[in-house]
């Protein structure tokens, strides 16, 4: 059986078993066996078998490093797209501000133009009116009667 030791002592699989064993026997024992060359693998995780490595070495099935490469490019693209739905919902939340800045500037205009008005209509109405003409008179009472209702009106 030596010449049978010799060919199997460096496969996997061998390797896996004697692990196997000698968890098996003693976890405290050390094995007093011939070293048995391995790749120092977690022994949950099972070696190629022969006909996956037959497939994978025909193309049939992708090898190991391409997977792991897929699973890369896959990983790499999730984070992209997170990025890009964080960068999405800042985006909208600086269109909102932005917006509700904009609100506020319009409504800080209104509220100067009608102070502009209020100053404008108490103008008029301070004004003596003694030196104008009829056509002046009706002028003035007209654009007060517009001021009257845009300042004054109940909606505002």
């Amino acid at each position: 059986m030596i010449h049978v030791w010799r060919i199997l002592r460096h496969e996997k699989k061998w390797s896996a078993y004697v692990k196997k064993l000698n968890n098996e026997k003693d976890k405290s024992e050390t094995p007093n066996l011939a070293h048995v060359k391995g790749d120092g693998d977690n022994p949950k995780q099972r070696p190629v078998g022969h006909k996956r490595a037959k497939d994978e070495r025909n193309g049939k099935r992708p090898a190991l490093e391409a997977i792991s490469a897929v699973e890369k490019k896959l990983d790499k693209f999730l984070e992209v797209t997170n990025k890009a739905e964080k960068m999405t919902e800042v985006q909208q939340s600086l269109a909102s501000k932005n917006l509700e800045a904009a609100k506020i500037n319009h409504k800080s205009a209104h509220e100067k133009t009608k102070a502009k008005m209020l100053d404008l209509y108490r103008e008029l109405l301070c004004t003596p009116t003694s030196d104008l003409g009829v056509e002046a008179l009706a002028e003035r009472s007209k654009a007060m009667e517009s001021m009257r209702l845009a300042l004054f009106s109940k909606d505002n």
